[in-house]
C-alpha cells in the first residue's frame, strides 16, 4: 500500500495527526509500475510536505489526504487550508513554483501521470492523477501482478 505508507510516514515525521480517507469504487487493486515507483513515491512525499509547509500552524491538522481508486486510475487528493497560490502560479508552465514543485515537475512521468491544482476560498486542492501505463489495475481476486501495490 504505497500511497498509504508514504502519507502516514510523512505525517508522522511532521508530527501531525494522520486522517486519511480512502474511496474505492470497485473491487480493484491499483499498482504502480516498478519503473516509476520511486518517482511516484517522491512526488507524493513532496506534495504532502509542500502542503504542510504552506498551511498555517494552527490548521496543519486539517490537511486531508484522499485516495480514490477507480477502475483504471487512481487519484491522490491533498487538501490543505492555505491562503492562496501565488498570482503567477501555473504548474503546467512551471511559473510561480518553488523548489519542491519544480522538483515534482521534473520527476513527473510524461505519460500516465498529471497534477492539477485548484484553489477555493479556504483550501488548495491538489489532484495527483495516475493512469496506465504508470498503473496497472486488476480484480481483487486476481493474484498475478508484477507491480508495486498502491
Amino acid at each position: 500500500m504505497l500511497f498509504r505508507s508514504i502519507s502516514q510516514t510523512a505525517f508522522n515525521i511532521a508530527g501531525i495527526t494522520y486522517k486519511p480517507c480512502y474511496a474505492v469504487t470497485k473491487k480493484h487493486i491499483v499498482n504502480t509500475s516498478d519503473n516509476n515507483a520511486v518517482a511516484i513515491a517522491l512526488i507524493i512525499n513532496e506534495l504532502i510536505f509542500n502542503a504542510i509547509k504552506h498551511t498555517p500552524d494552527e490548521q496543519v491538522n486539517d490537511i486531508q489526504i484522499n485516495i480514490i481508486s477507480l477502475i483504471n486510475d487512481a487519484v491522490v487528493e491533498i487538501r490543505n487550508p492555505c491562503l492562496a497560490l501565488p498570482d503567477n502560479f501555473d504548474f503546467n508552465d512551471g511559473t510561480g513554483l518553488g523548489t519542491g514543485l519544480t522538483l515534482i515537475r521534473s520527476l513527473l512521468p510524461k505519460h500516465g501521470a498529471k497534477i492539477l491544482f485548484k484553489q477555493s476560498k479556504t483550501n488548495i486542492v491538489c489532484h495527483f492523477i495516475l493512469t496506465p501505463p504508470i498503473l496497472e489495475t486488476h480484480n481483487e481476486n486476481s493474484n498475478s501482478s508484477k507491480r508495486k501495490s498502491a
